[in-house]
């Protein structure tokens, strides 16, 4: 099982700055900021990552990883029953780019698909020597 963390997130979110040239308005793909404010829970994710030559699919109902975005431009992401080790960042949204900085500095950026009042789907695209893809929905529960 694929484990959920702000690393994690800027390895599948870096991919998608590259393809943020590829829509047709930037109007199109605007995403109001307001309706990212609040606490998700991973529901389901899909995808896979090529390393060395091997490849690894995951298709999994997963319940266990929360992500929370605020108003003041911070987030938070942590597993279930591990609040006690929250890890902190930064986030900001891009025409249809969510874009979070980890505490170590680091920059992820994944495209968001779709984001609605208890919906947030999001896709992450790397490729190179490795290859990563994950389509992960969340929802959101505060």
């Amino acid at each position: 099982m694929k484990t959920f963390n702000f690393k994690w997130m800027a390895g599948m979110l870096l991919v998608m700055l590259c393809m943020g040239l590829s829509s047709c308005s930037d109007d199109d793909d605007d995403v109001d900021p307001s309706s990212l404010i609040g606490t998700w829970q991973l529901n389901h994710s899909k995808g896979y990552e090529i390393y060395d030559g091997e490849r690894e699919d995951w298709d999994e109902n997963d319940d266990s990883m929360f992500f929370r975005f605020e108003t003041d431009g911070t987030c938070s992401e942590w597993e279930k029953g591990y609040e006690q080790d929250k890890e902190y960042g930064k986030y900001q949204i891009k025409g249809d780019k969510l874009i979070v900085i980890d505490s170590d500095s680091e920059r992820s950026e994944a495209t968001i698909k779709k984001l609605t009042s208890n919906r947030l789907e999001l896709e992450t695209k790397e490729s190179g020597t490795d290859e990563y893809y994950d389509y992960s929905v969340f929802i959101k529960i505060q």
